[in-house]
């Protein structure tokens, strides 16, 4: 049942993306319409229509004869094979066609919305998901009636189990959080800082997979609870670190702002060992706003405990907010503000912190995606640093790109590069870090 929903909303999805008037649309007949008078709208209802008929030569013949001489000839061809795999059933055909249109060229609609229908068809609902967000963002949902929305509630209706699991390599040129710094002062003196302490190099190794659990409650409510495990792994240094977080709220529809309210806990071990641990609380609202603007916000409070180190334990709270201005289904601007705060038993583990940013997301012709973004933290610690006459005082700069090549896909997966760069300045030696990192991973979101 749920299938045949999700096909009658793509038909009328569709056809609402590419209206004819009644009155010009030309009727496939025997008699030839004149090709010349045809508008892209008219000439693509019949394309559809011989397609949907399985007069697939009858439209590709059309197709030829409407795009004679034009330089989009090729491009349309190329779609029409799409449609044409699409009725047939081959819908990984279909997917490898509108990726590779979209590999050149990453701005038609038209394209992105037939890729959509092909991958939800197929059953990837995630990878359908994203496509689909993509156009809600850029404003194509509003002329489609809203059909684009139905859908997204279709796909999570379809997942009420959602589990990933991730690998990948870890080159860091500052694997242990090392300094560079040979000498940390002690009053009046200068003691030189252990050779383990010192920024280290290697690659590393990370696994980890997420499960999400989303039951509807009725209404607009739905219960929503996440576990989620992540290991990094150096053997060089002969390190394990692994993270584990778990969540459980409720997450409800207003009109058109949903928000996430969850109670959360988590804890991190160094080499199988317990080295810390969280109990808090974590609210998200997602709002789109006029002009293809969207925010998304969230607030963090947890109660933090370290086994080796009583007095850097206490509260730690965190606001961030981010502005998307969608400016097409493939590209946006995003901007970042956020605050965090530490009460910790010792003044000098206790902060204020504000942070600002920029992101940049464009899909490029050759299958291309990049997104860049660029941070800087400034953190203000509440008590004096050991040997030093004041407060410990941060400076962090990021910088993040991620690079996906959208056209060098196999069994749904696409490679996609991070690399990582953090310089972290401050009067405490030990603080005073520098890192680039690269993780090379496979993604379904591209």
């Amino acid at each position: 049942m749920r299938s045949v929903l999700l096909l009658s909303l793509f038909a009328s999805l569709v056809a609402g993306a590419f209206p004819v008037p009644a009155a010009a649309a030309p009727a496939v007949a025997e008699t030839r319409p004149d090709l010349s008078s045809l508008t892209g709208r008219q000439a693509m209802r019949i394309i559809r229509r011989l397609v949907s008929e399985g007069r697939y030569d009858g439209a590709r013949t059309f197709v030829a004869d409407w795009s004679r001489g034009d330089p989009e000839a090729g491009f349309r061809a190329r779609f029409v094979e799409g449609l044409i795999a699409g009725h047939r059933g081959d819908l990984d055909g279909a997917i490898r066609i509108y990726r590779g249109l979209l590999a050149d060229r990453p701005g038609v609609d038209m394209v992105r919305i037939e890729l959509t229908r092909a991958l939800a068809a197929a059953g990837d609902y995630g990878a359908a998901r994203f496509q689909a967000e993509k156009l809600i963002a850029a404003g194509v949902d509003d002329k489609l009636g809203g059909g684009l929305e139905r859908l997204v509630t279709v796909f999570d209706a379809r997942r009420p189990v959602r589990l990933r699991g991730r690998a990948s390599l870890l080159p860091s040129t500052n694997i242990n959080g090392g300094t560079d710094r040979e000498t940390v002062p002690l009053g009046d003196l200068e003691l030189d800082i252990d050779e383990d302490a010192r920024r280290k190099s290697g690659v590393g190794m990370m696994l980890g997979g997420d499960l999400l659990i989303r039951l509807p409650l009725g209404g607009e409510t739905d219960f929503v609870s996440t576990l989620s495990g992540t290991g990094r792994f150096y053997p060089s240094i002969d390190r394990t670190v692994v993270d584990v977080d778990a969540s459980a709220g409720f997450t409800r529809d207003f009109g058109r702002a949903t928000v996430l309210a969850a109670a959360t806990a988590g804890g991190t071990f160094s080499d199988w060992a317990e080295t810390s641990r969280y109990a808090g609380i974590r609210t998200e609202v997602k709002k789109p706003l006029p002009g293809r603007w969207r925010m998304f916000a969230s607030q963090s409070l947890r109660y933090e405990k370290f086994e080796n180190l009583a007095a850097k334990g206490g509260w730690w709270f965190q606001a961030n907010v981010s502005f998307d201005r969608t400016l097409a289904a493939s590209r946006f601007i995003r901007f970042l503000g956020g605050y965090s705060g530490g009460r910790k038993q010792a003044e000098r583990f206790s902060f204020d912190e504000v942070s600002a940013g920029l992101g940049v997301y464009n899909e490029f012709p050759a299958g291309i995606t990049l997104y860049t973004q660029a941070t800087v933290a400034r953190r203000q610690y509440r008590g004096l640093y050991p040997g030093l006459t004041e407060a410990q005082k941060d400076t962090r700069l990021s910088a993040l790109a991620v690079v996906t090549k959208r056209d060098f896909s196999f069994a749904g997966f696409a490679p996609q590069l991070f690399y990582r760069f953090e310089r972290n300045v401050s009067n405490a030696a030990f603080e005073d870090t520098a890192r680039h990192e690269i993780d090379l991973r496979l993604t379904r979101d591209f």
